[in-house]
């Protein structure tokens, strides 16, 4: 696995540009201690990808009482 958060800058973006962001493809694993997601995100300026990424994280499992 990466670190948290893998991007790669394709287009310049200004002021003024839009961005439209897009997050898909979640995928989740557990351990006995953690909670693993890995998201494929994308963002674009009037329909021209400008970056994408895959950015994970993750949670503790809250203990059981």
């Amino acid at each position: 696995d990466h670190g948290p958060a893998i991007a790669r800058a394709k287009v310049p973006v200004v002021p003024g540009d839009t961005l439209r962001y897009e997050i898909s493809n979640p995928k989740g694993r557990r351990s006995a201690a953690l909670i693993f997601w890995r998201f494929d995100c994308r963002a674009s300026v009037d329909g021209q990808l400008v970056c994408d990424a895959t950015i994970s994280a993750a949670f503790s499992r809250p203990e059981r009482t």
